[in-house]
């Protein structure tokens, strides 16, 4: 496999990730947030600052979590390390296991 269509095939999966449902629906919680604490803290441009922010770290996130899922690499193996988490916190989402 090149480096190009390893490039082409990272390109797809991150297109796939963002677009999905869940993506868009943690980018646009994250958003709301960020402009929710922009505003408390009083600074109209600071909030669209803040959320742009949030916003391109969870793009960045989702594109190298993309390439590394094109090299073989999976981040499945982080889901009882999660799920651990979220037990502590008592969420009522679990993370399937591999």
């Amino acid at each position: 496999m090149s480096i190009t269509d390893i490039a082409a095939t990272g390109w797809t999966a991150f297109w796939n990730n963002i677009c999905s449902a869940g993506t868009l629906g943690i980018v646009i919680a994250m958003v709301v947030v960020c402009l929710l604490l922009g505003f408390a803290f009083g600074r109209t441009m600071g909030a669209f600052n803040f959320a742009l922010r949030a916003v391109s770290a969870i793009v960045g996130v989702v594109l190298v979590i993309g390439f590394l899922g094109v090299l073989g690499i999976s981040m499945s193996m982080l889901n009882p390390l999660i799920n651990w988490l979220l037990e502590i916190v008592h969420a009522p989402v679990y993370l399937p296991e591999a």
